[in-house]
């Protein structure tokens, strides 16, 4: 959360930030090719496998940077294993090809596991609002990260 951190991750030759560029990218330039070979994105192993994979980094990367800029600690680490902890609870329960579908607090047709992931991202977007208005660790604000 200092400012050489800032200037690492916000500079334009930045690695992390040049990363994640490339991957959301190489996402548009998937789903283009998709639409015009009307590939099914849901259903289409490739497709499916590139925009998990790329998921997982983006969210990674986004934890990252956001971790680094939270100066209190156990925030930070909340909004980690939160991020990470949703990711994995929809891609191992809720995928329509799940290996096993979850039905902890859903009501089939009503409510379901897609559901409970909104209301976990919720409250880890709302952990990060609260993060936003602490001070940061140089003593500037998390909404001032470039």
């Amino acid at each position: 959360g200092d400012a050489a951190f800032d200037r690492r991750y916000c500079r334009p030759t930045s690695f992390l930030l040049l990363l994640s560029v490339a991957l959301s990218v190489l996402l548009a330039i998937n789903l283009v090719s998709a639409t015009i070979q009307n590939r099914d994105l849901q259903y289409h192993g490739h497709d499916r496998r590139l925009r998990v994979s790329c998921g997982i980094v983006q969210t990674l990367l986004l934890a990252l940077v956001e971790a680094g800029m939270i100066a209190d600690a156990p925030i930070a680490a909340l909004v980690v294993v939160g991020k990470i902890c949703a990711f994995l609870y929809f891609y191992l329960g809720g995928r329509l090809d799940a290996a096993r579908r979850w039905t902890f607090m859903t009501v089939p047709g009503l409510w379901e596991v897609h559901d409970n992931f909104h209301v976990l991202v919720l409250s880890v977007h709302c952990l990060q609002v609260y993060a936003a208005g602490l001070p940061r660790r140089d003593g500037g604000r998390f909404a001032a990260i470039c």
